[in-house]
């Protein structure tokens, strides 16, 4: 089994891909556009709750409020909260305006123009994947090591003595009596 020990989300992630790639080699850009377009808006959206819904958990209106934030706006957030540097915030930007542009104008394109342009900005997505896919994993991880580290720190203070959790100052304490 191909996708044995990877994480369900990963696994329909790379399958969406795998999808979008082969409607695009079938000369579908227009799906393999849309396809592309609702994984890096899931990604960016995934990143934001991954980030900062948990410090939000205590103002539902205002959690409400930044899941209804346009992606621009989201992306926004993850620089300014140092999620993303930058340089790779340029490059999503660019990436987003592009993906607009492409999507405003469909309708007035004649289908060669159509075409190119979906070509161009699905290349462009494609450069986008390496920021998905590791920053979906460095999200994962780094929560993940949140988790550990609190952990961590709550036990540093202490020390086992005889099977007894004491904190180090009480440890501190004993020895100067």
């Amino acid at each position: 089994m191909a996708n044995q020990g990877i994480p369900k989300e990963e696994a329909i992630y790379d399958q969406l891909v795998a999808r979008a790639e082969s409607f695009y080699q079938q000369g579908q850009f227009l799906e393999a556009f849309l396809i592309q377009s609702c994984l890096f808006e899931g990604v960016i959206k995934t990143c934001v709750a991954i980030h900062f819904m948990d410090g939000l958990a205590g103002n539902k209106e205002l959690a409400k409020s930044v899941e209804r934030w346009q992606i621009s706006k989201q992306l926004e957030l993850l620089l300014i909260g140092h999620v993303i540097d930058a340089p790779l915030y340029k490059k999503l930007d660019a990436y987003i305006k592009q993906r607009n542009k492409v999507v405003h104008q469909l309708l007035t394109y004649k289908p060669k123009e159509r075409d190119a342009a979906l070509k161009k900005a699905y290349a462009e997505g494609k450069e986008m994947k390496t920021f998905i896919v590791d920053e979906l994993i460095r999200a994962k991880v780094n929560k993940g090591m949140e988790k550990i580290e609190k952990a961590i720190n709550e036990i540093s203070g202490q020390i086992a003595i005889d099977g007894k959790v004491v904190s180090k100052e009480a440890l501190l304490k004993m020895i100067k009596e």
